[in-house]
């Protein structure tokens, strides 16, 4: 069965707790004990055990420091130094798109200038052009209102020439009828007649 890395960590690390508690409880009692007998400092040999135990101590740390904490640690190291290039990496990037995005906004001032120029431009244009044909389109009112004008004083005139020709012959007949007497008349239209057979 194979322990992950995480388990293997927390394994060598309790070792290292017992081997750690295991030299606190031998030295200590033996530095109390001399201190509480009076001898003096304790010799060479109530060291020695615990001198043995702090040996494999630290032989065992250092076995578990290079077999453990050193990959860990070198692990640990290169992903943060990878962390770090894709942060200095996607900072550069993000600067590149802010000064992109800065030029674009300098050029937007400049396009929104431009178009706010040119828009005043074909405004005045097209008010000028509004204006023309505005007037344009006056003069031919007018023309059109003239010739209407002039149409309808034609047919007046035509209109009062036929009522006056209409009254005038009303009148003459009128006239005549009242000069001529009845047999006057017979023998005039009796003479037109025979003019009109001839």
């Amino acid at each position: 069965m194979k322990l992950s890395q995480s388990k293997k960590l927390r394994f060598w690390v309790l070792a290292l707790g017992l081997i750690s508690a295991t030299f606190i409880a031998d030295v200590a009692p033996v530095f109390a004990a001399g201190a509480d007998s009076g001898h003096g400092s304790p010799g060479l040999d109530t060291l020695f055990k615990p001198a043995i135990n702090f040996f494999f101590y630290l032989v065992a740390v250092v076995f578990i420091y290079r077999k453990l904490g050193a990959p860990a640690l070198l692990k640990r190291h290169q992903l943060i130094k990878n962390e770090l290039e894709r942060a200095a990496i996607d900072l550069n990037q993000a600067e590149r798109e802010l000064e992109g995005i800065a030029k674009r906004l300098a050029g937007i001032e400049d396009e929104r200038a431009d178009l706010l120029q040119r828009y005043e431009g074909e405004g005045q244009q097209l008010s000028e052009s509004i204006l023309r044909n505005a007037g344009v389109m006056a003069e031919r009112t007018v023309q059109d209102v003239k010739r209407q004008i002039e149409s309808e004083i034609k047919q007046a005139n035509k209109l009062l020439q036929r009522e006056s020709v209409f009254l005038a012959t009303e009148l003459a007949k009128k006239k005549l009828q009242s000069e001529f007497l009845p047999e006057e008349d017979k023998r005039i239209r009796q003479q037109v007649l025979q003019d009109l057979s001839n």
